[in-house]
């Protein structure tokens, strides 16, 4: 989905349910969304909580992509973040692994949920993390690097992208430890752009 509008938007969340359950009704095995993309559309609280009610009707999804908005100011936020990390902790979607989200603000607070979701194991796997440019800042580098040191072997992360956000100090040096362990060999790209000063 790329540059709707707001009511477009409303219009597509809030049917897309009804629609699945028809789909569901008339062949159980047929539905199968893997997907959702969402591209220089700003969503705001009402419309984000309306992606959330859409997600939870869709357990084959496996990836979520949310790109700013570039002609609004409109940006995915910890409580936003926080309540789509309560929701996938449901496990309304047992085969989610990737999660894309450049350039919103997620900070320590949101990485924080994100630790405890896979910390309580609720997901099978996790192959696809990116939270380039946000504002995870120092204090979420540690956060992070405890995300590395306690996740289960079922949930290797494959693809890391947490470029320009001020990881800095402490954070970005036990972030670096972390990531360097042998139980992050499955590791196969890692993106840290903009950390070098």
């Amino acid at each position: 989905m790329q540059s709707l509008s707001a009511l477009d938007l409303n219009l597509f969340f809030s049917t897309l349910p009804l629609v699945v359950d028809t789909w569901r009704d008339k062949d159980p095995q047929g539905v199968h969304i893997e997907s959702i993309s969402i591209d220089n559309t700003p969503l705001g609280d009402p419309l984000f909580r309306a992606l959330l009610d859409c997600i939870a009707s869709i357990p084959s999804l496996h990836s979520l992509t949310i790109l700013p908005a570039t002609q609004e100011k409109w940006v995915l936020k910890d409580p936003l973040f926080i309540q789509l990390m309560d929701l996938l902790g449901t496990r309304c979607c047992p085969e989610f692994d990737s999660l894309r989200i450049p350039h919103q603000r997620i900070s320590k607070k949101g990485v924080q949920s994100l630790l405890s979701l896979l910390q309580r194991e609720t997901l099978p796997k996790w192959y696809d993390l990116d939270l380039s440019y946000n504002g995870i800042g120092e204090k979420g580098g540690r956060i992070l690097a405890c995300l590395f040191d306690h996740l289960p072997q079922t949930l290797l992360i494959q693809r890391l992208r947490v470029g320009g956000n001020k990881l800095r100090g402490s954070g970005g040096l036990c972030l670096f430890e972390a990531l360097g362990s042998e139980e992050r060999a499955m590791l196969q790209e890692l993106d840290v752009s903009g950390e070098v000063r």
